[in-house]
């Protein structure tokens, strides 16, 4: 509770901070928004750097979203966001097509890779399951060009390529982990990957949605650039609700995920579905799982506190399996949350606490 008070002192502070510096414009958002990050995480420490978004300065509804951050654990995230127009102008509308460009980088000096595995135990004379975890250096890369049409008011169809590479490298020795890293050489993998999204889309907003429903379904398939040896086909079936209840501004969010991998030929860590951290199990650490396929429902009552605050209060669950040698893992976590609303995008510090740990997290955005 104590981390959870140090959160809320930072974001007063950001908010501080923030506000001397937002040029407000005619219409109902901002031109201009800038926020100072100060934040804590329970995965990469205290967090520092910057965000900005503009909104329709040149006149034709777009906006530039860019994130500059690093943490004294040893994270380096950098994100940019193109879009034309942006994504709430265009939601809820009917519009002959879009672009968005997505260009992000993530560095973690300091990141554990978690590996199931059986094991002899000498005491019982049998096999059992260990989870062994080891410190490596983890990057990842992405470069994503999407073009969508607004078919209809509510439904809308993407079309997306991406070029993605991951690698992990100084893998510490770890004796209980049997297959063993090159440690002069770091495992990587690139991908070029071709997207099919559909979704119908009737919430009443995309950044901070309080009625309304989201069907969503996506299609990827992922190619090796080096060599070509893997390929595997990523597939996502979603549907969110959102309902306020009882009393004005009480609002009851839920969301429900199927996600599935397939491997073509050869399969490696990077095509699993990484569960844990501030994007779907909150109360577990980044990437403590890495699922073939897996079920995930996340609900949040969502309330106003006091000015432009609010908070959370609910629970994420997941249930997955690494692959056909293991039974599934049922996994679910309480969380609680303080928000802070800006006319572009949403401030968020959760807190998760699940049987194995608490997790603290600072992010952007709605977690759905």
């Amino acid at each position: 509770m104590k981390k959870f008070l140090k959160i809320i002192s930072f974001l007063i502070l950001v908010v501080s901070l923030g506000k001397q510096i937002v040029a407000q414009a005619d219409s109902l958002r901002a031109n201009v928004e800038a926020l100072p990050i100060f934040s804590y995480d329970s995965d990469i420490g205290f967090g520092f750097g910057g965000k900005l978004f503009l909104f329709d300065v040149i006149k034709t509804k777009e906006s530039f979203d860019l994130i500059l951050f690093n943490s004294t654990k040893g994270e380096q995230w950098y994100k940019f966001v193109f879009s034309i127009p942006d994504f709430e102008s265009r939601h809820g509308k009917k519009f002959p097509i879009s672009l968005d460009l997505v260009v992000e980088y993530d560095k973690f000096n300091k990141y554990y890779l978690y590996t199931m595995l059986y094991d002899f135990d000498q005491t019982t004379g049998s096999m059992k399951i260990i989870e062994p975890k080891t410190e490596t250096k983890y990057e990842k890369a992405n470069l994503g060009i999407f073009l969508s049409k607004g078919f209809l008011k509510d439904f809308t169809g993407t079309l997306g390529l991406q070029f993605k590479s991951f690698s992990f490298y100084n893998v510490q020795d770890n004796p209980l982990i049997f297959y063993e890293y090159d440690r002069l050489k770091p495992e990587e993998k690139s991908y070029a990957s071709l997207l099919l999204n559909c979704k119908w889309d009737a919430r009443n907003s995309f950044i901070n949605p309080k009625s309304g429903i989201l069907a969503h379904f996506e299609l990827e398939y992922n190619g090796e650039m080096s060599s070509g040896s893997e390929k595997y086909i990523r597939m996502l079936l979603s549907f969110q609700y959102y309902k306020e209840i009882f009393v004005k501004n009480l609002i009851a969010a839920f969301r429900f995920i199927r996600e599935t991998t397939s491997s073509l030929n050869n399969s490696s860590t990077f095509s699993k579905i990484p569960i844990g951290g501030s994007s779907n199990l909150r109360g577990y650490p980044l990437d403590r799982y890495r699922f073939g396929e897996m079920i995930l429902v996340n609900g949040e009552l969502r309330f106003p506190i006091w000015w432009k605050f609010g908070g959370i209060a609910g629970f994420d669950f997941v249930t997955g399996s690494v692959d056909e040698d293991f039974d599934n893992k049922n996994l679910i976590n309480a969380v609680l949350g303080l928000r802070f609303f800006m006319d572009n995008f949403i401030v968020r510090a959760d807190v998760g606490v699940s049987k194995e740990t608490t997790g603290i997290y600072f992010n952007f955005g709605h977690i759905f």
